[in-house]
């Protein structure tokens, strides 16, 4: 029997970046993969950590081809968060439709995953509950990551980091091109 993290390669410093998504779509989709080849060029070690059922592998996250991305369980991931692994939340989901209903990314968080903020309407959706609805205290956000200065307003304690659509990415390659 493989080890329970077989699939899953060991190393240095890893930076997970969690793509708590069922779907795939609009700007947290392009969000990850643009942040995920920004760290790439920055020298990091990172890969792209989606929940599933069960575990498997993906070579492209939708239509980014180059983009792998390893599914792991629920049990999975907090298995290892706790042998100490660095995440990132970068694409986070509904409650309704995360597979335990919502109470992983409040585990995952309290533990120390950080989040990363796109905007405003993340806790706030057309019914008044948004991506972050199964996050009834705020308080446990603890350094978040905000990609608009203006979330600085909402979260002081956050860091801002630009938004990674300042370099455009082949989506064919690992090509860049700076522009808007």
């Amino acid at each position: 029997m493989p080890a329970p993290f077989s699939h899953i390669r060991r190393g240095g410093l890893v930076i997970n970046l969690v793509y708590a998504r069922r779907d795939y779509g609009g700007g947290s989709t392009s969000f990850t993969v643009h942040l995920y080849r920004a760290l790439q060029m920055a020298g990091a070690d990172v890969r792209i950590l989606r929940i599933t059922d069960k575990p498997k592998r993906g070579k492209s996250l939708a239509k980014y081809s180059d983009t792998p991305w390893i599914g792991v369980t629920a049990s999975d991931i907090l298995q290892l968060q706790r042998q100490g692994e660095k995440m990132l939340l970068a694409a986070p989901e509904h409650s309704s439709k995360i597979p335990d209903g919502g109470g992983l990314l409040p585990e995952l968080i309290r533990g120390g995953m950080r989040l990363v903020i796109h905007d405003p309407n993340e806790f706030m959706g057309s019914r008044g509950k948004g991506v972050y609805d199964h996050l009834d205290d705020k308080s446990i956000i603890q350094n978040p990551i905000c990609i608009r200065p203006s979330m600085k307003r909402h979260f002081k304690d956050a860091t801002f980091i630009p938004h990674p659509y300042v370099t455009k990415f082949n989506a064919m390659a690992d090509k860049h091109s700076v522009g808007c």
